[in-house]
């Protein structure tokens, strides 16, 4: 998914809402990369995930409610500043 693609299903779910979307790139001094793609819709929050099919899911799941499967023990792995390196 590209960014215009992830930016066309973030307005179609914001459905006249305020909605913002972001991509950012974090670059470590011992040369580990990091992407975060952000969507956002107002009374909805944000979401974030390594590539814009992540988030969109998200947000998707967000919106229109459908569950999330969660897995507590995987979540500080993943999401509590766990650090991926991009394959060269």
């Amino acid at each position: 998914m590209k960014f215009i693609e992830a930016e066309a299903k973030m307005v179609e779910l914001a459905k006249g809402k305020y909605c913002a979307i972001e991509i950012g790139k974090h670059m470590y001094s011992h040369g580990a990369m990091r992407t975060e793609c952000s969507l956002y819709i107002d009374g909805h929050g944000h979401v974030t995930g390594p590539t814009w099919e992540d988030a969109a899911r998200k947000l998707s799941y967000m919106v229109e409610g459908e569950p999330i499967e969660v897995f507590p023990e995987l979540e500080e792995l993943v999401i509590g500043g766990g650090v991926i390196k991009e394959d060269s």
